[in-house]
């Protein structure tokens, strides 16, 4: 399993679709585009957006947008049971026909430990690419689009790059710079599929219509 980590507007779009042009499976139940949020798309599998990472803040009663760290995970296993349930089911499902399979979600960043455990029950192997945007180009981003305070905007950012890091701590991952993808993707894929050791799953003609 390959999980992308980051703030909204720090391209977790943009490196869900590398991801897919290095022959990761994310899925074909996938959000719809939005011309104002992302014309080119999300890559979000919706009932990982929807029905799991929804659900768990929702059990915490921590709203997404929160710009606290949540730090309920462990303390409310109980309420989490189903939810967990359920996404082991759904992972299951994603996987029966996948080796590679990968998925995207901004809220993701403050679940990794709900995540972990399902991943664990599962006994799959998990790796991460963690997003980096310079931090007042992503809050800008996203103050635009949202209207929130750039502060706020700027604390969001803090409050989703922190657990990525944290709880990803001595897990298989790569830090992917929003800017260098943007800059020459071909070297930035390199990287992603050297650093998290993926197998050749793709033809270069795939690369290169995603870098261009």
């Amino acid at each position: 399993v390959l999980v992308i980590l980051g703030m909204a507007r720090s391209g977790t779009s943009a490196i869900a679709r590398g991801v897919k042009a290095l022959g990761v499976d994310l899925g074909e139940k996938l959000t719809p585009s939005s011309e104002r949020w992302n014309p080119k798309g999300f890559f979000e599998d919706t009932d990982i957006v929807y029905k799991i990472n929804r659900g768990v803040l929702y059990a915490l009663d921590h709203p997404w947008m929160s710009v606290n760290l949540v730090d309920e995970l462990s303390k409310k296993t109980g309420a989490l049971h189903d939810l967990k349930e359920s996404a082991v089911a759904l992972l299951k499902q994603r996987m029966a026909n996948s080796q590679y399979w990968g998925f995207k979600d901004p809220r993701t960043a403050k679940l990794v430990p709900f995540w972990q455990d399902v991943f664990a029950t599962l006994n799959v192997q998990d790796s991460y690419i963690i997003a980096l945007r310079n931090p007042l180009a992503s809050a800008r981003s996203y103050q635009s689009l949202s209207g929130c305070d750039l502060e706020e905007a700027l604390l969001l950012w803090l409050m989703h790059l922190v657990p990525a890091i944290n709880d990803t701590q001595g897990k298989n991952r790569v830090v992917v710079s929003y800017e260098m993808m943007l800059q020459d993707p071909q070297m930035q894929l390199s990287r992603i599929k050297i650093g998290l050791d993926l197998p050749d799953l793709t033809d270069s003609a795939e690369i290169d219509a995603y870098a261009n």
